[in-house]
């Protein structure tokens, strides 16, 4: 599997973003370009612990 990696200014998005986990908030709260892209890239998986798991969409 081949990815690209690209440096985005999370500023821009008013979070943080240094983990995976950082990634739910914008799947739950975000809005526009930025939803769009990481639910194409990027699924949820439940874990039975009121958490969830980030994995990569193939």
């Amino acid at each position: 599997m081949q990815q690209s990696v690209h440096v985005f200014d999370s500023f821009l998005l008013s979070t943080d973003i240094d983990e995976p986990q950082d990634l739910v908030e914008i799947m739950l709260h975000g809005h526009g370009l930025s939803k769009s892209y990481i639910d194409s890239k990027f699924g949820m998986e439940d874990n039975g612990r009121a958490r969830v798991r980030v994995s990569l969409c193939q």
